[in-house]
């Protein structure tokens, strides 16, 4: 799915979370806007993908404040749809950890 319209990226964690390098694949976050927290700006910038960005800011008190997720709505729940660990859905589990209704597999 392409994200075309993305412009603002708020990430609230203190250390850049881990991420593949195509988790942003064809979507437009090279010239979004990345939302960090004061202390983490140098992190965000010298860490990929994060520093792919190109203009990474400091949050400020006008940004929105994170809550809790109340709930996601799985339109798939009860089928037997299997992820890796990286949430990319595929056809069968692979080796390694797999994530089957919900629950981790183990497939050696």
């Amino acid at each position: 799915m392409l994200c075309s319209s993305l412009e603002n990226v708020y990430c609230y964690a203190v250390t850049p979370p881990s991420a593949d390098l195509s988790c942003f694949y064809a979507s437009r976050y090279r010239s979004a806007k990345l939302h960090v927290l004061e202390e983490s700006l140098v992190s965000y910038l010298f860490s990929r993908p994060w520093s792919d960005c190109a203009n990474v800011v400091t949050l400020t008190d006008t940004d929105p404040n994170p809550t809790r997720i109340k709930q996601i709505d799985n339109p798939e729940k009860g089928e037997n749809v299997i992820y890796d660990l990286n949430g990319r859905k595929v056809e069968h589990p692979q080796r390694g950890l797999n994530i089957i209704k919900g629950s981790k597999y183990l497939k050696k």
